[in-house]
């Protein structure tokens, strides 16, 4: 592999998450999601929260870009 083609590879995998702008607080909260377009609603759970975003675990594989309806239960 040459120089550029590493350069342009996509970093995948945990070690190569990069800090940051915001500080992550860790939780593990019940959340209830459905797709826009689908009146079901599925479970999964927040794993932690920053001002810039949600990690959340879901039982299924979603499209990136997907919007999604998502209700956060605080304990």
């Amino acid at each position: 592999m040459d120089a550029k083609a590493r350069e342009t590879k996509p970093c995948i995998g945990i070690d190569n998450f990069e800090k940051g702008k915001y500080s992550r607080f860790s939780i593990d909260l019940p959340i209830e999601y459905s797709q826009i377009d689908t009146p079901a609603g599925h479970s999964g759970r927040a794993a932690n929260i920053s001002e810039g975003g949600l990690l959340i675990y879901l039982p299924e594989k979603l499209e990136v870009g997907r919007h999604l309806k998502l209700k956060l239960f605080l304990r």
